[in-house]
């Protein structure tokens, strides 16, 4: 892990330089004096961070030392740094130009997700801390594609600029104004196009064009558990397979066998894109990364914010493995994602069946009444 060099007045200052060429963002809290009680308090949660020697997530030389990384700097640590100064860091860490589209609109949401001001009660997931930790692990993922690209990995996938200063600005806001309230079963995109909702007039104004803004909203839209996500594992793996086998990625995908139902007709853009497939998939792996490939200690953590969430009991092994199973799937989604935590996620679910198991033997060794 490396210090993060973000500093409490460069969280000040680049703010309100990015506020006042992304009105959006101004409009957003309804004027400077609600922007103005956000920036104070980033500033003041950055000061803390900077003050205690705080470290940021960062990966390791290994999946299983990125997990630890992840531990250590997101759960025992106690501190962590404010969204628009991880944002910021993000941003130099992937060389983003700071007049950017990326870099500003990362800024603005990052400071959009930061706000808690007259919001109650927040979730117990689905809040600042998985803002910032899907925001780093992103930032991880784009780090990693572009290493594949210099291997010159077969199917490697080039971002440009653009792109990933896309996924920096959307990955801390995806999840906006969750509320931790599922998705109703007659939309499956509620909290995602809610989410969107927020963040587009910001991308707008920060200078992504109406092309970039509805890739944002399709990348978006896969995080959906009710069914997207599953869609996007389809294409992704179809794409890949097709890599494997020495063909173009989209050669002869078969859609009706991914979407058979014809329930998301909007995700079929993903099949002849795998640029935009690639982006969704690093987003979704950074989603769920917390509570797959960061070690058991961290998928406890994890499971039992989410059941306080969701009034669930989904700290058992068995809601963990049947997670594995319907959620995540066998392996990460992205070619990065199975790079960096391919083996940490196998590990975890080695270690979960090892732990049903153990637990079944102890039930058959009690005397039966």
């Amino acid at each position: 892990m490396a210090e993060l060099p973000i500093q409490p007045n460069e969280v000040t200052t680049e703010i309100q330089r990015v506020a006042k060429e992304v009105p959006a963002l101004e409009q957003a809290f309804n004027g400077k004096k609600h922007l103005g009680k956000i920036i104070e308090h980033a500033a003041i949660q950055q000061s803390e961070f900077v003050e205690k020697g705080g470290k940021t997530f960062d990966a390791g030389r290994t999946a299983e030392e990125t997990a630890k990384n992840f531990v250590d700097a997101n759960i025992k640590q106690g501190v962590n740094a404010s969204l628009p100064g991880s944002a910021i860091d993000n941003s130099k860490r992937m060389n983003l130009d700071p007049n950017s589209p990326g870099h500003k609109a990362s800024v603005a949401i990052a400071t959009m997700a930061e706000n808690t001001i007259g919001q109650g009660t927040l979730p117990e997931y689905h809040q600042q801390n998985h803002f910032r930790e899907v925001g780093e692990y992103t930032r991880i993922l784009i780090e990693e594609s572009d290493r594949m690209v210099r291997e010159a990995v077969p199917g490697a996938i080039e971002l440009n600029a653009n792109d990933k200063g896309l996924l920096a600005a959307i990955s801390p806001g995806h999840d906006l104004a969750h509320g931790g309230k599922s998705n109703p079963a007659d939309n499956h995109y509620a909290n995602e196009t809610k989410s969107f909702e927020l963040m587009k007039p910001v991308l707008k104004d920060a200078g992504f064009s109406d092309v970039e803004i509805a890739r944002a909203d399709t990348i978006i839209k896969t995080t959906s558990p009710n069914g997207a996500h599953a869609v996007l594992k389809g294409v992704a793996q179809a794409h890949q397979d097709n890599i494997t086998n020495g063909r173009p990625a989209a050669e002869g995908v078969d859609w009706n066998k991914i979407d058979p139902d014809g329930k998301f007709p909007e995700l079929k853009v993903l099949v002849n894109d795998p640029k935009l497939t690639h982006m969704a998939a690093i987003l979704s792996d950074a989603d769920l990364y917390a509570s797959s490939a960061a070690g058991m200690d961290a998928s406890i953590v994890k499971s039992a914010a989410l059941s306080r969430e969701t009034g669930m009991n989904l700290t058992t092994d068995g809601a963990r493995k049947f997670f594995f199973d319907n959620i995540v799937g066998p392996e990460p989604t992205s070619a990065p994602g199975k790079r960096v935590g391919g083996d940490s996620y196998k590990e975890l679910q080695k270690e979960t069946i090892s732990r049903l198991e153990a637990q079944k033997k102890t039930l058959r060794r009690q005397p039966r009444p």
